[in-house]
């Protein structure tokens, strides 16, 4: 910051030392031509001269520094329009919290006018008691910028958390400032809440919901075809109906869990990938003399549900009901 503000009074100086070189060098050679050294003509105009170096000189200077001066006023006339036009409110403080402008938009934030927030402070409108405080102004003080999180307070008291971006810088007399951005993020942390909030409740009928759960991802091969997936979570309930611990299952593959293999696997999604409806089916497991009815959801972003109820009781009623119907049908056509 300070090169750059130095840089209109040199250039003025270089363009000066410039054309005095050029006038001595070249007056003075011409000087020679045309009159005779130490006679009265060559005197007059050597006096001439210097004084026409003066006015031409002057000019000089005065038309430089009013076009770099335009300049100047024009490039802070385009910062300001950009600090008063920014949505984000901004604030130009001294690193000891003193604030030296504020734009319309930290205004409204803070419903304060800027000479009110210039009154108060930095400790007028931060709240102190937030011990993140002190560990940002220690870093910024130790690496000249910060970015992180800090509460803030607006004029009725209300706290309120903000996404803060800081930094520090020279002025053009080479004394230190700092450039603040604060974004209010309390609508972010409401959605924030609301989410976590729906996930902890999602969680709990996850965990307490007597069906078998087991979220899944995708495996695809080097053409793009599905040949596996990975076991993302499973809920107690499918511990206890799958007979397998959380941590025997999760992470690792349908291949490896349920011996299924890839062409199985890839057969299945391609006739029912797609549908409209969760896909269905039931099956025995001989090897624990249990029936499981298995349902699972259409995929979303690669990931899938399937959901495990244990049949066998129920299975165990069909059979028993059937086989009390055979024995009493056999009984009737016996006794007719």
């Amino acid at each position: 910051m300070t090169i750059k503000n130095n840089i209109t009074p040199l250039r003025t100086a270089l363009r000066y030392v410039l054309f005095g070189f050029l006038w001595i060098l070249l007056s003075d050679r011409a000087l020679e031509l045309f009159t005779a050294p130490g006679s009265t003509a060559h005197l007059w105009i050597q006096t001439a001269k210097g004084w026409l170096f003066v006015l031409i000189s002057a000019g000089l200077i005065y038309f430089m520094l009013k076009v770099d001066i335009k300049s100047l006023t024009t490039s802070e006339e385009r910062y300001r329009a950009i600090f008063n036009s920014s949505l984000d409110p901004i604030m130009l403080t001294l690193p000891s919290g003193e604030i030296l402008a504020v734009n319309p938009a930290g205004c409204h934030l803070f419903e304060r006018t800027e000479e009110e927030l210039k009154q108060i402070g930095r400790s007028g409108i931060v709240d102190t008691s937030d011990p993140r405080l002190a560990v940002a102004v220690e870093e910024r003080n130790r690496t000249g910028k910060f970015e992180g999180e800090l509460t803030f307070i607006r004029r009725n008291g209300e706290k309120f958390p903000a996404d803060v971006s800081s930094s520090v810088f020279k002025d053009k007399d080479g004394s230190l400032r700092t450039s603040t951005t604060i974004r209010d993020i309390t609508e972010r942390k409401r959605a924030e809440d609301r989410l976590r909030e729906s996930e902890e409740k999602l969680q709990d009928v996850f965990n307490v919901m007597e069906e078998g759960m087991a979220l899944n991802e995708f495996i695809f091969d080097e053409a793009g075809e599905i040949m596996d997936y990975r076991i993302l979570e499973v809920n107690p309930a499918f511990e206890r109906i799958a007979m397998l611990t959380r941590e025997q299952v999760v992470g690792r593959t349908a291949t490896d869990i349920y011996q299924m293999s890839s062409e199985f696997i890839n057969d299945f999604w391609k006739k029912n990938l797609g549908t409209s409806l969760p896909i269905k089916a039931e099956y025995y497991v001989p090897e624990i003399n249990k029936w499981r009815h298995i349902s699972t959801s259409q995929p979303l972003n690669n990931k899938f549900a399937t959901v495990f109820i244990d049949t066998t009781e129920q299975k165990i009623s069909e059979l028993a009901l059937r086989e009390s119907e055979t024995n009493l049908r056999a009984i009737w056509e016996n006794s007719t």
